[in-house]
């Protein structure tokens, strides 16, 4: 016998939600879970630098511009290397060669020509009697011209040539304002070279204005033979500037600045000293001894007598510069 099974509408209602998926709430802008990226990935980029001959250029820098990330070629020229991103740029570079940069884009082999950079071999440089080109010169000779030269804001020309000539070297012994005779300068460290300013020996440079010098060249070993004796210890070239045409120009430049000691003597005071000197004297085998009483040690206890720091009274701070 077949009976009707009724079901209620509202159970069949709730039978359907309790079988659905869950309701979506919507979260607000606090709430909100952030998506996880990706780092891009690393991508290899090879190829093979060449020059202007089609010949594999070996020990070529390459670097990924703004990172520390660098390889160089090998013997044929090729290279390999790592890049971030697609935006990345390629610098290559190499002695005697133009600097040339490269956007790698979707690119993974990269081959380029490197072409010859002649501009520092036509500089002329000043060598004992007359001038040369760079390309020509076979002596130990180094240059600096007056845009290298006054990079460095100093009004001593001995001080504003450090760490720009190889060889030489520079020792400051004062920086007291318009102190010219006490700084030294020497070649490989042998003695006091010979210094010619316009073809003429002069004592020092250091009275030169520093914007008035064209070109400082300096002869080592036996590029400093046509000068004789006198240059066995190298000889410091120093060329001014001439006048040139064009229109008249004037230029103003203005410098202040101080100097500081990194490190001065630290001194002890009356009573350090005077027990230092007595472990001193109790520590002398042939006869122990003790140099200070209690009696030189008392004024100093009660404050009737003052130890001095002699560094801090007398020394300036800074030592002024213009």
């Amino acid at each position: 016998m077949n009976k009707t099974l009724s079901i209620p509408l509202w159970a069949m209602s709730m039978a359907l939600l309790c079988h659905s998926n869950p309701p979506a709430y919507a979260l607000g802008s606090g709430d909100r879970q952030p998506a996880a990226t990706r780092p891009p990935a690393a991508t290899d980029v090879s190829g093979t630098v060449k020059d202007e001959k089609g010949e594999g250029i070996p020990g070529v820098n390459v670097l990924v511009k703004g990172t520390a990330t660098g390889t160089t070629t090998d013997v044929n020229g090729k290279f390999s290397i790592q890049i971030g991103a697609p935006t990345d740029v390629l610098v290559f570079s190499f002695v005697g060669y133009a600097k040339q940069e490269v956007t790698v884009g979707s690119q993974t082999t990269i081959n380029i020509t490197l072409a010859e950079d002649n501009r520092n071999l036509d500089e002329v440089v000043v060598v004992g009697y007359g001038t040369q080109k760079k390309v020509t010169l076979t002596g130990a000779v180094v240059s600096v011209n007056s845009q290298e030269i006054v990079t460095t804001k100093n009004q001593n020309v001995q001080n504003m040539l450090t760490g720009k000539l190889p060889g030489l070297r520079v020792v400051q012994k004062s920086s007291e304002p318009g102190d010219f005779n006490s700084n030294q300068f020497d070649i490989r460290g042998f003695g006091n070279p010979l210094i010619v300013i316009d073809g003429v020996p002069r004592d020092n440079i250091s009275r030169i204005d520093p914007n008035e010098i064209e070109s400082i060249s300096i002869l080592k070993d036996a590029a400093a033979a046509i000068y004789g004796v006198r240059a066995a210890n190298g000889v410091v070239l120093v060329t001014t500037k001439r006048g040139a045409g064009g229109r008249a120009k004037i230029e103003y430049s203005m410098y202040y600045g101080s100097q500081t000691a990194l490190g001065l003597p630290k001194p002890v005071g009356a009573i350090e000293r005077y027990t230092l000197m007595n472990e001193k004297s109790m520590h002398n085998v042939n006869s122990p001894t003790i140099r200070y009483s209690e009696s030189d040690f008392a004024p100093y206890r009660e404050g009737k007598l003052q130890s001095t720091d002699w560094y801090d009274l007398v020394m300036q701070k800074r030592a002024p510069q213009q």
